[in-house]
């Protein structure tokens, strides 16, 4: 891809302090989207609350928000972000940029990482990274493939220039991501049902019932803990503090369906294992177009209740009980649970193209790849 040869853009940025900045940096996408039928919009409310200073992410953080504006219209946006827990964790001064979206000009894209390089640099970080939220819960990776795709509502939509625009720029590849869609089978293999039997009394392991959503409120305490536990080798990640949980508890509950969801526990009913997956929410909120009221609510209540495509979250297992078959039964039961609920396919939330585990037990489930997304870091200092 080329880019256009035009005469240099003079390109003002901004930064975000006012709530109208703000509004205006929120509802940017929604116009840079207008049209296009594979984006899902975010709901404004919640953006809202995400980058304000109530987000307590915040209290172990730093972060700009800034616009990119030619002749007094806006063209383009980023977040500037230091998770100082993250850097401390991991031994490392790295930046992350988010949120991140610009028309097809070099000279906008340019003038934003100029900005975001130059923030970075001067609060002494050694590289900058992204696209990245604030934690490993929120949304990463540019899309890099599969444009043609409807997106989730846990993932980043991008324009096809997008990845381009960052390898001119000097941005290398940190790490790539897969996404996988599949036919939910209208009957569960035998041997994986057989299985599932097997591991379940071998190990003398129970099911925590998740009949209402008060059980997942319930649950949730043990969760998170062990997404930690799981999650431990994941790029980026860091522990959550006790003020990040009650905020992810409130954003996660509402969307969960209990009928989509398998926790699995010892013979002592410690959670081990969990499986979470949810009706899709994609073609609800293009209907609701950032807005809950007043049809919002209706179109996401009705994808919760009847759908024919559902979402695969989160699987994750305690380390002491990994290799020992826990996720066939994961997705014996959730497949099992889509299927009653008429699900007819699904896909996967990104997974690291090292996870070769997971991929091959996507696998035995008929699945194709049909996205991929790449997160990309750049050195700031030359550190020979």
């Amino acid at each position: 891809m080329s880019f256009e040869k035009k005469a240099h853009m003079k390109i003002q940025i901004k930064e975000v302090h006012s709530s109208a900045d703000l509004n205006a940096f929120i509802k940017f996408q929604f116009k840079h989207y207008a049209g296009n039928k594979y984006w899902v919009p975010p709901l404004i409310r919640d953006e809202k609350q995400y980058l304000s200073k109530r987000n307590p992410v915040l209290k172990h953080g730093e972060m700009q928000l800034i616009l990119a504006y030619f002749n007094g219209k806006i063209v383009g946006r980023a977040a500037a972000i230091i998770n100082h827990r993250e850097n401390e964790t991991l031994n490392v001064k790295h930046a992350r940029f988010g949120w991140l979206e610009f028309i097809n000009k070099i000279d906008v894209s340019k003038a934003l990482f100029k900005y975001l390089e130059d923030w970075a640099k001067a609060r002494g970080m050694t590289a900058i990274k992204g696209p990245f939220g604030f934690t490993n819960f929120d949304k990463a990776g540019m899309l890099y493939e599969g444009f043609d795709q409807l997106s989730t509502m846990a993932t980043i939509y991008n324009h096809s220039y997008y990845p381009k625009h960052l390898e001119s720029l000097g941005y290398k590849k940190l790490a790539d991501w897969f996404e996988f869609w599949a036919e939910v089978p209208k009957e569960t293999p035998e041997k994986i049902t057989q299985l599932s039997k097997v591991i379940y009394e071998r190990y003398g392991l129970r099911d925590l019932p998740v009949k209402k959503k008060k059980d997942i409120h319930l649950l949730l305490n043990q969760f998170f803990p062990l997404v930690e536990k799981a999650y431990a080798e994941i790029e980026g990640f860091v522990p959550f503090t006790p003020e990040q949980i009650d905020f992810y508890k409130k954003r996660f509950s509402r969307f969960v369906n209990p009928n989509l969801t398998k926790f699995v526990a010892d013979s002592e009913g410690r959670l081990i294992a969990f499986g979470i997956s949810m009706p899709s929410f994609s073609k609800a909120l293009q209907k609701a177009n950032g807005k809950l009221f007043p049809f919002g609510i209706f179109a996401i209540h009705k994808a919760l209740r009847k759908n024919d495509k559902a979402d695969l979250y989160l699987i994750g297992v305690h380390p002491d009980w990994q290799g020992k078959g826990i996720p066939a039964i994961i997705m014996n039961a959730i497949i099992d649970g889509m299927r009653n609920f008429g699900i007819q396919s699904a896909e996967s939330n990104p997974e690291l193209e090292t996870n070769n585990k997971l991929h091959q037990m996507m696998a035995r489930y008929n699945t194709h790849t049909h996205k991929k997304r790449r997160v990309f870091i750049k050195e700031l200092y030359d550190l020979d």
